[in-house]
Order: structure tokens, then C-alpha cells, then sequence
């Protein structure tokens, strides 16, 4: 059965009914994703062009609905991110959400522009420490997550339920740093081993912020005085995150007093007190003898 054409620019109909939103860049073709309505893929596939052709783009809907403040703001979040964070964010609808938010962060740093050279609540929000965690060595090492305590996650993070229609990879959370940057976690719960991470997006997060086992990171929830709900990430480095090495140690360089075979290996017993403590000779004495030795 041939699919139906579209009328928009780049969009193509799918087999299952819904449309997929695609993008040519040096005849190298970007794939944005699969919507359910053809004006979603249509609308998709604008703001790819403008990301990548900025107003030389060519589009399907004209910008025009938009007043100029709306369409500089865009404009500029557009320059203020990177073609692959954008388009990440197409392909996972997650676009008008990071605009929205980045929106109202430039509102509220404008108020705050007197006394403030960096993003910082106002007194009118109110802040509310979920929890903190501390970095492990499995949080910043090769596992690329970040485990989340079961009762933290449980009471804070959104419940996965067979019923709620989340699929097994999890859904993507907003996290807003001390500077009014927003990162993108992927928020997911591994039934392998009943555990509730962060990644997607964590690996990068940690690698920027330098953080390093025994780090302290807190999770707060901000609620400004329209009753908006955010969600902020702060990092505390810790003075015993470094660890000093330690000096190897030192063995006595002493002859073997007996050899005992156990359990198919050699151990060799030295008369040597050193750091094995007393010797066979004086556990003798002592009437301590080794059982092995009988």
C-alpha cells in the first residue's frame, strides 16, 4: 500500500498512521522524529531549519503569528544552544518545555539584575530541600548514573506504574542549576536491580561540574509566588573528595619458616613477627599452635 505524500516540507507519512519529521543538512539526512499529526512533524521540521539556517531558513509556517519580542527569544535560544542539543530536544518533544522554562529564567534574572550577577531565588519563592545525596564511585564512574535512594525517589520522583503508560527507558526531568542553567535527566527505574537512577544527561553533568566521590549534590523544589514548580540541582565539593594514596606496604623480607598446602595454594609461614604478629615459635609457647601444623 503506498503511503500518502504530504504537503509539508519535510515530513513523510509512517506505517502506523502517525508522521515523521526529517531534515537534510550537506546531503546528510537528520532524522527529527515520528508525530502524531502532521502539523507537529510540519512544525518540528521548522524549528530544525531555523537551528540550522537560522532566517535563511525556508519553513512551512510563517513566523509572523509571533510578535518580535517572542520570535527574538526564540531566536536567541536558538544561538544559545547547540545544533545536537536541539535537536535531541525535538526528537524528544521536549522543545517548548526548555523554552518555556529558559523564558521565564531571563524574566526573573531581569528583575534580579540590581543585586544579582548570577540566578539565585528571590525572597518571594519558596525553596524546600528534598535530599541530598553523596557521590560514589558508581555514580561518577563507568555505570554513567546517578542512584537516587529508594525512599527519595519513591516520595519525590514520578511513580512508574504498568497502568500510567511510561515505557520501560523512563520519562525526562528538568533539573535547574545555581546558574539558571537547566539540565535534562532521563529519570528511570532498572527492575533488574530494583533501583531508581538518573543518566541521560547525568555523565555530562558530572563531568562539567568536576564532581568526584564523596561530593555532596542536593535536590531542592522552588516554588515561586504564582505557585510555578521547579526543580533545582545545587553541587558541594567536598575537601575529602581527593584521597590521598596511600604508601604500599612494605612485606619483611624474610625466608619462609614452614610451607602449609590449603585448599590447593602454598601458604608460607614466616618466623618473622613484622605485620603477621607473633611468630610460630612464640605462638608455641603460648600454647597456640596452629591446628593446620597437627
Amino acid at each position: 500500500m503506498k503511503l500518502p505524500s504530504s504537503r509539508y516540507r519535510g515530513v513523510v507519512a509512517q506505517q502506523s498512521g502517525k508522521w515523521g519529521a526529517q531534515i537534510y543538512k550537506k546531503n546528510e539526512r537528520i532524522w527529527l522524529g515520528t508525530f502524531c499529526t502532521e502539523v507537529e512533524a510540519a512544525q518540528t521540521y521548522d524549528l530544525a531549519a531555523r537551528c540550522l539556517h537560522e532566517t535563511n531558513a525556508v519553513t512551512n509556517f510563517s513566523t509572523c503569528s509571533k510578535s518580535d519580542k517572542v520570535a527574538k527569544a526564540e531566536l536567541n535560544f536558538l544561538r544559545s544552544h547547540t545544533t545536537d542539543d536541539i535537536l535531541s530536544m525535538l526528537r524528544r518533544h521536549t522543545y517548548d518545555e526548555e523554552l518555556n522554562r529558559t523564558r521565564d529564567m531571563h524574566q526573573i534574572q531581569h528583575l534580579q539584575c540590581n543585586n544579582a550577577t548570577t540566578f539565585m531565588p528571590n525572597k518571594s519563592e519558596d525553596r524546600e530541600l528534598l535530599f541530598f545525596k553523596l557521590i560514589s564511585h558508581g555514580d561518577v564512574g563507568q555505570h554513567s548514573r546517578l542512584l537516587i535512594p529508594r525512599k527519595h525517589a519513591q516520595k519525590h520522583f514520578p511513580v512508574f506504574q504498568k497502568s500510567s503508560g511510561v515505557d520501560h527507558k523512563g520519562v525526562m526531568i528538568n533539573c535547574e542549576d545555581e546558574e539558571g542553567r537547566i539540565w535534562r535527566f532521563r529519570y528511570a527505574y532498572w527492575s533488574s536491580s530494583n533501583n531508581h537512577v538518573l543518566n541521560g544527561g547525568w555523565t555530562q553533568f558530572a563531568k562539567e561540574k568536576c564532581l568526584r566521590p564523596g561530593d555532596e549534590v542536593q535536590f531542592w523544589r522552588v516554588t515561586n509566588e504564582v505557585g510555578d514548580v521547579r526543580l533545582c540541582i545545587e553541587c558541594h565539593t567536598s575537601k575529602a573528595a581527593t584521597f590521598p594514596s596511600q604508601p604500599p606496604l612494605e612485606l619483611p623480607l624474610s625466608q619462609p619458616d614452614k610451607m602449609i598446602r590449603l585448599f590447593g595454594v602454598n601458604v608460607y609461614v614466616l618466623h618473622d613477627t613484622g605485620v603477621f604478629g607473633k611468630s610460630a615459635e612464640q605462638r608455641t609457647k603460648n600454647g597456640s599452635q596452629n591446628p593446620l601444623a597437627n
